[in-house]
């Protein structure tokens, strides 16, 4: 199947944008003019988000196989939060197709079922029991959470909001990629990358501590780690112009 890919930007680099749980490639908008002259970008809705249909008993692994497959070049692929942990996949399975990998306020294990550095076990378990009774509206006020604690301009967020808001999840998407948060354990993925990484923590997430910052490192010492001040979990809306400094110049450094 196809998913809904947009395509923009005039750059010689394949840029792919991967989005988080409950939204879609419309969060990444604000930041494709900073982009554009330098990449070549693939905004992609995941199944079951935004413009693309769900596909039943999809696990990442499986996701970023369809998106390496669409793309069909070879790509820097951006994951950001819950796209995190498609586009390691990707990074790993797919090496051959990846020229980086960018983890945005990603983590290989969002559950602290695995390590400290999660979203508590009793969280997710409420998470997934409200998702199940009202999922559209669990969504939307997670995605309110994240502008509630973020420095973005308020006609932005209105204007992102609106845009997410626009278009329904669909329900079984919610639940099953719920349920990948607290289940999925891909640090032994992490560990064997061996692509260029870069791993974007932002200093007030509320969702990933930056206490994480040093066990990644740990896990692969070859990881370019980067920590924004005063971002929070959606740092390339926050702090737009730190963001692709440091996206931009490990690309120049990493990519050739």
């Amino acid at each position: 199947m196809n998913l809904f890919v947009k395509k923009s930007g005039q750059g010689d680099i394949p840029l792919v944008l991967l989005h988080g749980w409950g939204t879609s490639a419309a969060v990444f908008e604000p930041l494709i003019p900073l982009l554009a002259s330098k990449f070549e970008i693939f905004s992609v809705d995941l199944p079951g988000f935004g413009q693309s249909p769900w596909i039943p008993n999809l696990t990442p692994e499986k996701m970023a196989a369809l998106v390496v497959a669409q793309i069909n070049k070879p790509a820097v692929y951006l994951g950001w939060s819950m796209g995190s942990l498609v586009a390691l996949c990707a990074a790993h399975d797919f090496a051959e197709h990846t020229l980086a990998y960018i983890n945005v306020t990603g983590t290989p294990a969002f559950s602290q079922y695995f390590w400290p550095f999660g979203i508590s076990v009793k969280g997710l378990t409420q998470f997934a029991k409200q998702i199940r009774l009202a999922p559209e509206q669990v969504r939307k006020d997670f995605i309110d959470l994240h502008f509630r604690h973020s420095a973005i301009d308020a006609t932005l967020k209105t204007n992102v909001v609106t845009e997410l808001n626009a278009t329904p999840s669909d329900p079984e998407a919610l639940i099953v990629t719920t349920d990948w948060l607290g289940s999925i354990d891909l640090r032994p993925m992490w560990q064997n990358l061996r692509v260029p990484t870069l791993s974007l923590l932002a200093e007030k997430d509320i969702l990933l501590p930056v206490a994480a910052a040093h066990e990644l490192k740990t896990l692969n010492a070859s990881t370019q780690l980067e920590v924004i001040p005063k971002a929070s979990h959606m740092p390339f809306l926050d702090m737009p112009s730190v963001f692709v400094t440091l996206l931009t110049q490990f690309v120049e450094n990493h990519v050739s």
